[in-house]
């Protein structure tokens, strides 16, 4: 049993050097400009931050707003004080800066709530029949929905086809969604609604797969699934702002304090706005916009509301990897004669970085392959030399890298936006893809590290839980839940958890371009805290999993997980 991080009011006594003065004296003697601390942390380890000569401290201040005070001896914090202030005894717990997820998706973890959930299905008949069960609620007609099917996992891990939905569906439309969102399943009625059959040509960057006779198999991949999106009816606003709270309360409740949400629509940016004005936003938000929809010519970067910040713009250089959409520079190596997608050429890439670069928005690329991940370097190396270079110049993935590539992203100033979770979610497939040369550049956060990338570390969800104990979990040992294989997957790769949690906190501030923000508690910073019940530089490897959030602090808000969050 953890003790508890107490929240108590007590009185700052003049004899440990807390000012004199009223209630809510705003200043310190001496520098009445300086606001005092109106909030204290002691009683437990604080970390203000995790560069190697980072050392705990024993006292936070921070101001009514959040803003950090003093970060010292406890002495020292007590005496900027305001005779008000209410202190926290952390009992023994761990206060940190507040953690941050640097790649995820919340309209679309709002969205999963709502439909069938196909993850850990054994095979194409087990995800049929989870999809016939939600079917049996629906009205007739409605579209069914769902997501988190992954072939690889299944017998011969083939992509399933359309036949085995329509056995158990009928003529009820249904499209359910690859575990990376890069693929869709659809039966024949879906087909039928989205105007796809056998004459239907594969658009640039996507595909239709088919069968021998060149009908589809009810599979799309990346650009294809336009096909069938652009058919369906939008969610009404009520709908997508539920979704969004909805899913925003269940990042908060991981012990995050701030996400950058990845691809965000106009629509659903009008949402976040409409929930930042009403106060409902438990976290710090960084959008970025869907790049592969035209880009509103009234968004610009910077702040929308408390806690919403428009940092950048998000493009596509490939696909997955799972969903044989990453770009190759040589074949897969399970599928000879395959290279994958080209979701975006380089000239394509360059006009959406001079399009965000109008409106004074950051260009992050996802890119997967070491084909895709060469095509936003040079993609970047051209707009540097146009000097178009705007906020923080993003990779997202960057899952495999060829030697070659490995120093270009710190040269140019990128940040490496990585999801360790991946990793070790794609080990039992991943070598079998890309083959024993290429797999040792897969993945590969140490050694982008050593070469002087900055690192962003996320979940990529609802691709992945928005767990960031799993996230440590894997990028320092890279082993699975189950603490497998013992030895870690390819373990020269493993980074201390003192980098991990660098890569969560600091260098993900560093990503989102804020001029706020550095991830870590010093004077003058915001002072976003993440207080968990232990330290994680203390507990052996096997328990990172174990760590729970406390509470987290953002604008001086005080916030509890509204349960004990699996």
């Amino acid at each position: 049993m953890h003790r508890r991080a107490w929240l108590t009011l007590l009185p700052c006594p003049v004899a440990l050097g807390c000012p004199a003065g009223g209630p809510g004296a705003a200043g310190i003697a001496g520098d009445p400009a300086r606001p005092c601390a109106a909030t204290l942390l002691a009683g437990g380890t604080i970390h203000i931050g995790f560069r190697p000569d980072d050392r705990p401290v024993e006292a936070l201040g921070l101001a009514a707003d959040g803003t950090v005070v003093a970060a010292g001896r406890e002495r020292d914090v007590r005496a900027v004080a305001c005779p008000d202030a209410r202190v926290f005894d952390l009992a023994g717990a761990c206060a940190l800066p507040g953690l941050v997820d640097a790649h995820g998706h919340i309209a679309s973890l709002g969205r999963d709530r709502r439909q069938v959930d196909l993850r850990g299905t054994a095979d194409a008949e087990e995800a049929a029949r989870r999809a016939a069960e939600r079917a049996a609620t629906l009205p007739p007609g409605a579209w069914l929905f769902g997501r988190g099917w992954d072939q690889n996992g299944w017998p011969g891990a083939a992509f399933p086809d359309r036949e085995t939905l329509d056995a158990v569906l009928g003529d009820r439309p249904a499209m359910l969604t690859r575990v990376d969102g890069h693929a869709v399943w659809l039966d024949s009625a879906a087909l039928a609604a989205a105007g796809i059959d056998a004459g239907t040509p594969d658009p640039v960057g996507g595909a239709i797969l088919r069968r021998p006779d060149g009908t589809p198999t009810g599979v799309l991949l990346d650009n294809a699934i336009d096909r069938v999106t652009a058919r369906l009816p939008p969610p009404d606003p009520a709908t997508r702002r539920e979704d969004l709270r909805r899913a925003l309360e269940h990042l908060a409740d991981r012990g995050l304090t701030a996400v950058h949400d990845m691809g965000v629509t106009a629509e659903d940016l009008l949402e976040l706005e409409a929930l930042s004005r009403e106060g409902r936003l438990p976290l710090r938000v960084v959008a970025y916009l869907d790049g592969t929809r035209p880009l509103p010519d009234d968004r610009h970067a910077g702040p929308l509301g408390p806690r919403l910040r428009l940092a950048g713009v998000k493009g596509f250089a490939d696909g997955a990897l799972g969903s044989r959409g990453a770009l190759l520079l040589e074949d897969h190596a399970d599928q000879p004669g395959h290279r994958g997608l080209e979701v975006t050429s380089v000239p394509g890439l360059v006009e959406l970085g001079r399009q965000a670069a109008a409106r004074g928005l950051a260009l992050a690329v996802h890119a997967i392959g070491d084909a895709g991940v060469r095509n936003a370097l040079d993609a970047f190396e051209r707009l540097e030399a146009e000097g178009l270079r705007t906020g923080v110049p993003r990779i997202e993935h960057v899952q495999v890298v060829a030697p070659a590539d490995l120093p270009r992203l710190a040269a140019l100033g990128i940040v490496a936006s990585m999801q360790p979770v991946h990793a070790v979610s794609d080990m039992p497939w991943a070598e079998a893809r890309v083959g024993p040369d290429r797999i040792r550049l897969a993945y590969a956060w140490r050694a982008l590290a050593e070469s002087g990338a900055t690192l962003a570390f996320g979940t990529d969800f609802p691709v992945e839980e928005p767990d960031p104990f799993a996230t440590l979990r894997a990028a320092a040992t890279r082993r699975n839940a189950e603490g497998e294989p013992a030895e870690g997957w390819y373990p020269g790769q493993c980074l201390d958890v003192r980098a991990a949690l660098r890569a969560m906190t600091e260098g993900a501030a560093l990503a989102s371009g804020s001029p706020a923000a550095s991830g870590r508690l010093e004077p003058g910073r915001p002072g976003d805290v993440t207080v968990l019940d232990r330290d994680p530089l203390a507990v052996p490897l096997d328990e990172l999993d174990d760590l729970r959030p406390r509470f987290t602090m953002v604008d001086g808000v005080v916030r509890e997980p509204r349960r004990e969050v699996p």
